[in-house]
C-alpha cells in the first residue's frame, strides 16, 4: 500500500517562491514607510526651527524705531532695545547687537535663501530714503536645505513695525 502524505519537491519549491515574494514586498513597504518617518521628522524639525527664528527675527523688526540700512538680505535697525543687526552671511542667519552681524549668534543654519523686502502702507517699495514713518511692513522669506538632500523647504513671514509711528499698514 502507497503512502500519500508529504509534499513533493515541486510544492516546497512554489511555496519558497510565493513566500519569497510576499516578504519582498513586505520589505519594500517597511522601507518606506522608515522613509515617510523620517521625512516627516525632518520636516516637524525644520518648522520648529525655522518658526523659532522667524519669531526672534519678527519680534526684533516690530520694535524697529529706525533703519540704519536695509538691504535684500541684511537689516540694521534702532529698536528700544538698542542697535540689531539681521543678515545672512554664508548660510547662516545672525543677529548681532552692533552693525556688523558678522560675530552676532546664529539664529539658524543651512540657510539657501533668504529675502528681505519693504512696503510703504501703499504697497509700494521702501527704501533707506524714505521716512521711516512710510515703512508700514517688512516680508521674510526664507529657504532651508534639508538633510536628507531633497529640494530645499521655504518659510515666510510679515512684520509691521509698530514703533516707526506708520499708519494703515498693509498686512
Amino acid at each position: 500500500m502507497k503512502r500519500n502524505s508529504g509534499f513533493t519537491l515541486i510544492e516546497v519549491i512554489v511555496t519558497l517562491m510565493l513566500v519569497s515574494v510576499l516578504a519582498a514586498a513586505a520589505g519594500f513597504g517597511l522601507v518606506e514607510v522608515a522613509r515617510g518617518y523620517q521625512a516627516a521628522r525632518e520636516n516637524g524639525r525644520m518648522a520648529q526651527i525655522a518658526q523659532i527664528a522667524l519669531l526672534r527675527i519678527s519680534r526684533e523688526l516690530m520694535d524697529l524705531e529706525s533703519v540704519a540700512g536695509a538691504g535684500n538680505s541684511a537689516i540694521i535697525i534702532t529698536s528700544p532695545n538698542g542697535n540689531r543687526a539681521i543678515g545672512l552671511f554664508g548660510t547662516e542667519i545672525r543677529l548681532d547687537e552692533d552693525t556688523s552681524a558678522v560675530d552676532g549668534e546664529v539664529l539658524i543654519d543651512r540657510v539657501t535663501a533668504f529675502q528681505i523686502s519693504y512696503e510703504d502702507p501703499d504697497n509700494q517699495p521702501w527704501t533707506v530714503a524714505m521716512p521711516v514713518n512710510q515703512l508700514a511692513g517688512i516680508a521674510i522669506q526664507l529657504g532651508l536645505s534639508r538633510s536628507d538632500g531633497l529640494d530645499p523647504v521655504p518659510f515666510a513671514t510679515r512684520i509691521n513695525p509698530r514703533n516707526n509711528g506708520t499708519h494703515n499698514a498693509p498686512y
